[in-house]
């Protein structure tokens, strides 16, 4: 469907420039609705250019000083993108902008402001600044929970990045229960697998801090099923959830079990790595 609109979005650009060499709006909103399609297509590059080309129309159209929504949406855009390419700073440098104009536009209860300080919680995320991040992600949390209904995806993906920061300043008591509703809301929609194959390992990082060592086992045996489901037994984020359930067997004096999951990590590693790679010198370590 997203090729098919990619297609269309195109052919229509073809025909405004043919119809009128002047840019305007809607030359903008074809650049940007292409770059929307080409994200959810993966080809985060190829929306990076066409999100500059509906951004360089809109800043010829408005003003400089006149508060634009349709600009601060296509800055938001690329600031989604160069997220998704690794470009951190970058990407604050157009999520702030465009957060001013949405608070100031649309005021500080309103849902796209909520969408702009949750991707700037998570870039202070990337950078370390956890403090800042849980700020933003809370207040991204309260509008959401205020404006959405219960069980609304975007609220669980809030509730999952804001539990990890959490889990970082080791405040298991409110991080649990912030992960426990993200999973409730995640087993509920589909395509979500991975998402909660994270929350699992997550809430398995929890409960090994608190010393609650059966519950963390059982939480990564649950991300370890959906891992091997979803990308295949020899994936490496395999051997990372099995490594961690045979330290966790290890601390317990469960030896014979803690030696079945690091053996099943030399085997993955092996496979993916070859025998003498660096990776395999932790594992020696642990066996």
């Amino acid at each position: 469907a997203h090729k098919k609109a990619l297609k269309c979005f195109k052919d229509s650009l073809v025909l405004r420039k043919i119809g009128s060499k002047e840019e305007t709006a809607d030359t903008a909103e074809t650049y940007h609705n292409i770059g929307n399609c080409e994200a959810k297509l993966g080809l985060f590059e190829d929306c990076l250019h066409s999100y500059c080309e509906a951004l360089k129309i809109k800043k010829k159209i408005y003003p400089s000083d006149m508060l634009s929504l349709s600009t601060a949406k296509t800055e938001h855009c690329m600031g989604l993108a160069l997220l998704q390419l690794g470009s951190v700073i970058e990407a604050l440098g157009f999520f702030m902008p465009a957060m001013e104009v949405r608070q100031q536009v649309l005021g500080s209860e309103h849902l796209d402001y909520a969408f702009s300080l949750h991707n700037v919680g998570r870039v202070y995320f990337h950078q370390g600044r956890v403090d800042d991040a849980i700020v933003c992600l809370e207040e991204a949390l309260r509008i959401k929970k205020s404006k959405l209904d219960n069980g609304h995806p975007s609220v669980a993906e809030t509730e999952h990045v804001l539990a990890s920061l959490y889990i970082q300043k080791e405040d298991i008591a409110t991080a649990i229960p912030l992960l426990k509703s993200a999973l409730s809301t995640y087993k509920g929609k589909k395509d979500c697998d991975i998402m909660k194959s994270d929350i699992f390992d997550l809430l398995g990082k929890a409960y090994s801090i608190i010393g609650i060592i059966e519950d963390a086992i059982l939480s990564y045996k649950h991300s370890l099923k959906i891992k091997r489901a979803v990308l295949g037994l020899d994936d490496v984020a395999c051997a990372n959830v099995l490594m961690e359930i045979g330290k966790l067997r290890a601390s317990t004096g469960d030896l014979n079990e803690a030696l079945i999951a690091f053996k099943e990590v030399k085997r993955i590693h092996k496979e993916v790595y070859g025998k003498e790679h660096l990776r395999n010198a932790e594992l020696l370590i642990q066996v």
